[in-house]
């Protein structure tokens, strides 16, 4: 390496300049803030009164928000010496709110606002989220783009509310000088754009007033636009910002829009509309409101999950529920009518249906006596219980407020407090104390998890079902539960940049997924703050004075964690106070879908009566040599492979596509391959691990095990992949046994050629057991995943997948089946190329070739020799297609449609230009027609002028032959008859009547007719041959 000696002073002159510079860039740059240390962070949030007056204002907020001043510990100063002023600070505050127990705990949710914003601020500013433990942005597919800021939108109302001035400066500084929605170039999420983006800017600009962020809003709003353009106003899922086309997910049934997506848009948009005066905004969603309207209820007011944007009916089996997407829809319902002032009896309508159908149909009681919401498929209950589900608590609470019927009102109001009960023994029945994703109730699981669904990532339904009994019911217990929820997320999921989920809540020792979301900032923390926060001090947040009045009604926005908290300050109001009531907008969360979510393996927990659960996918704890192999003896001594366990065996089946391999038309079938995965419990195959040092989980060979005898009815040939490597089948400590096999399916298929090349297929594969009947083996489809691994087709493309349970009568047996009918449409464009394109041209130089111009000496006959060569090659092209389809003999493929019609066409235009010979021929023999026929093709008669005409001499008739020069002074005899005298000679008659013949043949009326004849007709059939490829194309193109 070249070493350059350079003079000491100039660089150092040149290093401090640097310094100074860099120094202040980085102190004034918005998007680039220094970091805090969390240490800071904490000196803070202990703190009661601030040390010092903040002098920034800013609207809305007013002086008596108590905030604390950020106490900065330089990064020079002796670690001990910090630790020591900490250590101070911290016995001061403790002493002086030890009778302040209330206070005390709002100020820790306080600190840890504080904890996860400056993590999120030190390391990841600008960007979505941050991943805590690895101090690295985390990037989701949803928001358009890695730096769209997401953490900072979502919270800036929850800084606010806490008084947190320094924070939310930085967080409104950043928004007002760097978000845009156009900065977004990848995918969006309609609806976590909505609640996240349109929400979270609303609720800001309800709080501040400040205009610019409904500009914002208005922006992202409009960028949302082309989701909603379908026939039915049932918005899409996505819209990819580029180029503005939108989409659904392929794994939502097939392709169908969610309920919770396109239902949990109302209140933003209403809102909106009624800041901007934009009615665009709330038509589409009233439009969306509409359509759910009028479709078919399940159960008298229930609504299915998945809803075709295209004809607005409900896709596929029918499955409900107040979990993962339904949730918000529901919620929307009630608080759109709250929004109204009361007024909007739709959505009051459709809730109430809505909910007394759900208290028919789908609120259950487990052997231990604790009230769920299950689930229901296909007319099924499935009996287990989300965390998302969990936010139904604050619904029916909100509910009950307002329900008129005594009666009614203690009803409701008693299953929204037992419905939280529940929801709370799912935090406690765990070793963190902290909730799983999904709870079931069966014979091992009450309230608890023995599936792969036993994350948390930050959720805050809980809290907010607690948050609100608190502030119905004014019951201490509801705030001693999100003390013990939100004591145990500190506990478990602290780490030194932030919170991050868990993996298991029931085993601790198998990590965190690394991940603040957002909404844990914009919702959890906000919800316990708000718990705390007395009713005497709601006003110190101005909630109570968000008034926004527009033809006597008065709209509030919030989020929906805000909903009752601000109510209760309304009904507190005497009759006598002019105030409007506040009313609110929801900011909700959802998950986009639970398949998004990795899978976490289970540990295990006893249900308090002696039996220990273990839950699925757990790792094996390490083992002593032999373990194995004493645990298979075991279960081969009890296990009888040639009887079906006792009872009715519920049977968990999940077909993945993973390719088309191809269908063939003549045979009428379909190959594909496929990931099948079965599940289902077996008693005798359940263990107690302790005995066997823990192991949850083993292996044993197939042949060994009585499996269900699942098979595809229409099956033609069946080929296991995994036959030669003998895989063995999974079984779980509780019983449950998993087989997941790959397998290559020929199933038939009815083929409708009607459309072809343009067409599209259905094949449905009928799965059901071949031997039991519905009393002994119930089928149960599993969706999640059944098109994670699919790869496209070169020939054809999926369009969706419909899966339906049921049952059929077999000879006066009714047997389940499940049946997942496959939908695809052909890519035409190979046989739009190779066929209808080389068909349109042979026709369109045939018609040409018929009607072309033709000389006046023959009549070229020869032309009908092309019109019966373009037929033929009609007729081949036809027999190329016939091979490809069935013989059908109720329908014509519309390729060989277009064939036939091509060879018409042609046949018509060849038959037609012996009309335009005959004309000519008449013309040839010298016959004149009538002038009235002339007029009739727009011609005029001209033939008078050879037979009047009459040149002065030979010389003017003939050039000289002998002169020099008479190449270049030889005129032609046609062009000198304009100068002729009118006398006639029958000596120059006789010498010049060949050239008299030409000129009579060129100026006859029927050889013209025969010209303008020709010209009409290879016009039309040009025309007609033209317009049905166009159309084909045009056609092909809307495929």
């Amino acid at each position: 390496m070249k070493v350059v000696n350079l003079k000491r002073g100039p660089i150092l002159a040149l290093s401090a300049s640097s310094f100074l510079i860099f120094f202040i860039l980085y102190s004034f740059s918005p998007s680039t803030p220094e970091k805090v240390s969390i240490r800071d962070v904490r000196i803070r949030s202990i703190k009661d009164e601030r040390e010092t007056k903040d002098k920034v204002e800013f609207p809305g907020m007013k002086e008596e928000v108590k905030t604390e001043k950020l106490i900065s510990v330089k990064k020079n100063e002796k670690k001990e010496e910090g630790e020591e002023k900490l250590t101070k600070v911290e016995k001061k505050i403790v002493n002086e709110d030890k009778g302040d127990d209330i206070a005390k705990k709002r100020e820790f949710v306080r600190e840890m606002m504080l904890h996860a914003w400056y993590g999120y601020r030190n390391y990841t500013w600008g960007y979505n989220e941050i991943r805590p433990d690895a101090k690295t942005p985390n990037n989701q597919a949803i928001f358009g783009g890695s730096k769209m800021a997401a953490t900072i939108v979502d919270a800036a109302d929850t800084l606010w509310m806490m008084g947190l001035k320094d924070e939310y400066k930085q967080a409104r500084d950043f928004i007002q000088a760097n978000f845009s929605i156009g900065n977004a170039q990848g995918t969006l999420s309609v609806f976590e754009t909505n609640i996240r983006f349109v929400g979270g800017l609303l609720a800001l600009r309800a709080l501040t007033g400040e205009e610019f962020y409904t500009d914002k809003a208005r922006e992202v709003a409009e960028a949302l636009l082309p989701a909603f353009n379908t026939p039915s106003g049932i918005s899409y899922s996505n819209i990819d910002m580029r180029t503005k086309a939108a989409s659904n997910y392929g794994w939502a049934n097939g392709g169908s829009s969610i309920l919770s997506e396109f239902g949990s848009i109302h209140l933003e948009f209403t809102y909106l509309s009624h800041l901007t005066g934009k009615n665009i905004f709330a038509n589409k969603v009233k439009k969306i409101r509409e359509t759910l309207d009028k479709s078919e209820k399940i159960d008298g007011g229930l609504y299915s999950n998945y809803m075709n944007p295209k004809t607005g009916r409900w896709s596929g089996m029918t499955h409900v529920s107040l979990g993962a997407l339904g949730d918000s829809f529901y919620e929307y319902l009630i608080k759109s009518w709250i929004q109204t002032n009361f007024k909007d009896d739709q959505a009051r309508r459709m809730y109430w249906d809505a909910s007394d159908a759900i208290q028919r149909k789908m609120i259950f009681t487990s052997k231990s006596g604790l009230r769920f919401a299950a689930e229901l498929k296909g007319g099924h209950a499935d009996k287990k219980m989300g965390h998302l589900a969990c936010f139904c608590v604050g619904m029916f609470a909100l509910e009950a407020k307002y329900e008129k019927n005594e009666t009614r009102k203690e009803q409701i109001m008693q299953l929204a407090e037992d419905l939280g009960h529940t929801c709370h023994e799912s935090y406690i029945r765990t070793e963190s104390r902290i909730g799983p994703e999904m709870f079931y109730f069966n014979d091992q699981d009450d309230a608890t998890s023995k599936r792969s669904e036993h994350g948390y990532i930050l959720r805050p339904e809980v809290i907010e079902g607690f948050f609100y009994l608190w502030r119905i019911t004014g019951k201490e217990k509801y705030r001693d539960w999100v003390w013990d929820a939100i004591t145990a997320i500190n506990k478990n999921c602290r780490v030194e940049a932030g919170f991050t989920g868990l993996q298991n809540v029931y085993n601790l020792n198998q990590g965190r997924d690394d991940v603040q979301q957002s909404f844990f900032l914009a919702e959890t923390l906000k919800y316990a703050y708000l718990t705390f926060t007395p009713n005497s001090e709601i006003s110190l947040l101005h909630l109570d004075l968000i008034l926004l009045s527009v033809r006597e009604m008065f709209y509030l926005l919030l989020t929906p964690l805000l909903l009752f908290a601000l109510s209760i300050e309304c009904t507190q109001l005497p009759e006598n106070d002019k105030r409007p009531k506040v009313q609110l907008i929801t900011k909700d969360y959802s998950l986009e879908d639970e398949s998004q979510l990795e899978s976490y393996p289970d540990g295990s927990l006893s249900n308090g009566n002696g039996v220990e659960i273990v839950h699925q996918k757990d790792h094996n704890p390490i083992v002593s040599i032999g373990t194995s192999k004493r645990l298979t003896t075991h279960l081969l001594a009890h296990h009888d492979n040639r009887a079906p366990p006792d009872g009715v065996v519920d049977v968990h089946y999940e077909m993945d596509l993973v390719h088309i391999l191809g269908i063939d038309e003549l045979r009428q079938t379909m190959t594909a391959l496929v990931y099948v995965d079965e599940k289902w419990e077996d008693p005798t195959l359940a263990w107690n691990a302790s005995d066997f040092e823990g192991m949850t989980k083993t292996w044993l060979p197939i042949e060994n095990i009585w499996i269900p005898d699942i098979i595809i009815f229409n099956m033609l040939a069946h080929e296991d992949l995994l036959t030669s490597v003998r895989a063995p089948v999974t079984i779980y400590s509780n019983g449950t046994v998993e087989i997941s096999r790959p397998a290559v399916y020929t199933v038939s298929c009815e083929i409708n050629i009607k459309h072809f090349p343009l067409d599209e297929q259905r094949c449905a594969l009928e799965i059901a057991s071949w031997s039991y009947d519905i009393h002994k083996i119930r089928m149960h489809a599993i969706i999640s995943y059944s098109l994670q691994h699919y790869t496209d087709n070169e020939e054809w493309k999926l369009t969706n997948i419909l899966v339906k349970e049921g049952e059929y009568d077999h000879e006066g047996i009714a047997i389940s089946r499940i049946i997942y009918e496959v939908h695809v449409r052909r890519k035409p464009l190979f046989y739009m190329v190779t066929l209808t394109f080389p068909s349109y041209i042979m026709c369109a130089i045939s018609v040409v070739g018929l009607f072309a111009r033709f000389s006046t000496t023959g009549e070229r006959e020869e032309r009908f020799t092309l019109g019966v060569t373009a037929i033929l090659t009609m007729a081949v092209l036809s027999l190329v297609v016939s091979e490809k389809v069935p013989h059908s003999s109720t329908s014509v493929p519309l390729l060989v449609i277009y064939f036939l019609f091509n060879m018409v066409t042609v046949s018509v235009a060849a038959m037609s230009t012996g009309l335009s010979m005959k004309v000519h021929r008449m013309g040839r023999f010298g016959r004149e027609p009538p002038d009235w026929m002339l007029a009739l093709f727009l011609l005029t008669p001209k033939t008078h002028m050879l037979y009047e005409c009459k040149c002065s001499s030979t010389k003017d008739l003939l050039p000289n032959t002998h002169s020099s020069d008479s190449k270049s002074s030889r005129t032609p005899f046609l062009d000198r008859l304009p100068h002729c005298n009118n006398h006639f000679t029958d000596g120059y008659e006789c010498m010049h009547e060949s050239e008299l013949n030409i000129r009579r043949q060129h100026l006859n009326g029927y050889v013209r007719m025969a010209s303008r004849l020709d010209s009409l007709l290879c016009t039309s059939f040009l025309v007609t041959v033209t317009v049905p490829v166009l159309i084909l194309f045009y056609m092909m193109d809307r495929n």
